[in-house]
């Protein structure tokens, strides 16, 4: 092959390497939340993701068996499902409850026991109570700082993450207004960097509460009741304010 041809294929393949590279970047970027505009732009969201409104308002919701789920506020309801897992993935909504369970059907038509992975992101507004039996959740505030979302959380084998909007510039911390979490059967609750919460409450059972090294501010003492089989990791401050109450 001539030298010329040479340069000009190695040209060629470092365009494609280089355009394939950019698009897995941006693809993950998208997934994690971090391009400001991911939550407006339809045509980003189309391209990976299958998106179904709901009607009707939410007042509580049961996540089972799921090991990828990021919880958004917004202003109304929507739930983004990852195409790779549209298929494994179902949803339900009924008198106010939504619903998401894998399908695990094994070949026997016996339901296995395990989570499900395939990235999901619920978008939703005031709801009373999340419920969460085996799966991992992330919660992110991102977009408008101004709202300051409550949530109730019952969380049974699962793990609960509430996170910063990773877009903001460091030193801005991500708001939150109230944090209740009940948490059982072997389930950690961990606060990432970054957050402040106003007022939190938690109760462990068989559990695990854990704050990151970055204290988070809260804005009233943070109450805690847990066993005695419980573990429980504050820092700094934090340790000092905190109310823990044992369980009976």
């Amino acid at each position: 092959m001539r030298t010329s041809n040479k340069i000009l294929l190695a040209l060629f393949l470092s365009a494609i390497l280089l355009f394939t590279g950019l698009f897995a970047s941006v693809r993950i970027k998208y997934a994690n939340g971090s391009i400001q505009q991911r939550a407006t732009d339809q045509k980003a969201i189309d391209h990976w993701a299958d998106v179904h409104a709901i009607n009707g308002p939410i007042r509580a919701v049961s996540i089972q068996g799921l090991s990828d789920v990021m919880i958004v506020p917004a202003d109304s309801a929507r739930i983004e499902i990852a195409k790779e897992a549209s298929s494994r993935i179902t949803w339900n909504y009924s008198n106010g409850v939504l619903t998401l369970i894998p399908d695990t059907t094994g070949s026997n038509g016996q339901r296995l026991n395990f989570s499900m992975s395939g990235h999901v992101e619920l978008f939703l507004p005031g709801v009373d109570s999340i419920y969460s039996d085996f799966s991992t959740i992330q919660v992110k505030n991102i977009g408008d700082s101004s709202v300051k979302p409550s949530y109730h959380f019952h969380i049974t084998r699962s793990v609960l993450s509430v996170q910063a909007d990773d877009r903001k510039e460091n030193g801005i911390f991500t708001p939150y207004n109230k944090l209740r979490v009940d948490a059982s059967n072997g389930s950690e609750i961990k606060l990432g960097q970054r957050i402040a919460i106003n007022e939190l409450q938690v109760g462990l059972d068989s559990s695990r509460f854990e704050e990151e090294d970055a204290p988070v501010h809260f804005g009233t003492n943070p109450r805690f009741q847990s066993d005695d089989i419980s573990t429980l990791k504050l820092t700094g401050q934090n340790l000092r304010k905190a109310i823990i109450t044992s369980k009976e």
